[in-house]
């Protein structure tokens, strides 16, 4: 173990990474609005015909399409090839693209938690910062290695996270393919974490650490290192709660395959309290009330026509939904900013 200087409140600390990553997938469920209203026009067809709900494999289309924007595809003017034409094999041809976005993200990410976060340790009760190896040569030389390294990890993440919503949309198979992405994200983060902890002890200034233990829990250790926004390096003065730094940096390779179970789970228990709520209130003449409902709340973006099917129903259950949604983004950041309040 690593001697007097690992002293804070690790769970605490997670709770802040947690709350970060739960803020951005209720964001990207909320993206998705729309397309869950489709979802459930054609839960209405599937339940007058009679057919099992096969819903969640169109709902992994819509999220690939949410990667497809965010590795930076644009259209086939550009790319020359139509989005639903884009699968894992365009993605592995094209990964240069891939590569060179995140390490635009990465070069911002990294440089802006180099200048506002920094590690520290305590003396005593008395919390210091590190510094940094002054050798300028150096400090370029980490940044590149963090930068290069975590663009490979991430690349490799958002492929197979892709080519696993390939196989969730043509079996169906959530739990399964999920767990797999998440077996192989793990492989890409430990040995990329390895690399920044090692980069970690070396770029310090200070050599004030003693290894006293087994390399295995070094390593956990330096994992969930404690980090500070930066207040006042002189005055060693920090904004709110530690954090595991190093967890941040490397984490977000974990980010894909997090989002897309996360998000598939939320969208399966929706559609599925909604089919059954449907099932019981089908010779009801709910529809008229939901109606209601959104006239009472003046919003309303979706299109539908009130056919005898579960149209206004459908528009008032994506409206109640969202409005979970909103209110579990607000008490997540709100106790988040609360985290970092001086």
């Amino acid at each position: 173990m690593l001697t007097g200087l690992y002293h804070y409140n690790v769970y605490d600390g997670v709770m802040v990474v947690i709350r970060v990553i739960f803020v951005l997938v209720l964001l990207i469920a909320m993206r998705y609005s729309l397309q869950l209203f489709r979802a459930l026009r054609s839960q209405d067809e599937m339940l007058s015909n009679g057919t099992t709900d096969k819903l969640i494999p169109q709902m992994a289309t819509y999220f690939r399409s949410f990667i497809i924007y965010v590795i930076g595809y644009r259209g086939d003017k550009r790319e020359r090839t139509p989005m639903h034409e884009v699968d894992s094999a365009w993605l592995a041809s094209n990964w240069y693209y891939v590569f060179r976005r995140f390490l635009i993200f990465y070069s911002i990410y990294i440089t802006f938690g180099i200048l506002l976060t920094r590690p520290v340790y305590f003396e005593g009760s008395a919390l210091v910062f590190y510094n940094y190896d002054r050798n300028n040569l150096n400090a370029i030389f980490y940044l590149l290695c963090y930068i290069g390294l975590n663009a490979i990890a991430d690349t490799l993440s958002i492929y197979f996270t892709f080519y696993n919503l390939e196989k969730i949309t043509k079996t169906g198979r959530v739990f399964f393919y999920g767990a797999f992405d998440f077996f192989l994200a793990t492989i890409f983060f430990v040995p990329n974490q390895i690399a920044s902890c090692f980069l970690w002890y070396v770029k310090r200034a200070e050599n004030n650490i003693e290894f006293t233990g087994n390399l295995f829990a070094t390593f956990f250790d330096l994992v969930f290192w404690p980090y500070a926004l930066v207040g006042n390096v002189e005055a060693n003065t920090t904004i709110g709660q530690l954090f595991p730094g190093q967890l941040i940096i490397t984490g977000t390779v974990f980010f894909p395959t997090i989002a897309m179970i996360s998000v598939l789970f939320l969208y399966r228990i929706f559609l599925t309290v909604s089919y059954y709520v449907k099932k019981a209130l089908i010779f009801v003449g709910i529809d008229e009330f939901c109606k209601k409902y959104l006239e009472m709340n003046s919003i309303s973006p979706f299109q539908f026509q009130p056919d005898g099917s579960f149209g206004y129903c459908n528009a008032a259950l994506v409206l109640v939904f969202n409005g979970i949604l909103i209110s579990m983004l607000y008490d997540t950041g709100k106790a988040l900013l609360n985290s970092f309040q001086g």
